[in-house]
C-alpha cells in the first residue's frame, strides 16, 4: 500500500469511527465502548492528517 492510500485510509475510517461513535453516544448515553470508538477514530484522524503533512514536506 502507498503511503498515501494509507493516509486517506486512516482519515477515512477515523472519520467513520467518530461518526459511528458520536451516533451511539448521542443516541444511546453512550457507554465506554462508545467513547472509545470516538477517542479512536480522534487518533486516526490524526494519524492520518500527519502523514500527509509528512508526504507533503517530502515532495
Amino acid at each position: 500500500m502507498s503511503p498515501r492510500s494509507q493516509a486517506i485510509s486512516y482519515l477515512v475510517l477515523g472519520v467513520l469511527a467518530v461518526v459511528g461513535g458520536g451516533y451511539l453516544v448521542i443516541t444511546q448515553g453512550g457507554q465506554t465502548l462508545d467513547y472509545l470508538l470516538v477517542i479512536c477514530g480522534a487518533v486516526a484522524i490524526f494519524l492520518g492528517v500527519r502523514d500527509f503533512v509528512r508526504l507533503n514536506r517530502e515532495s
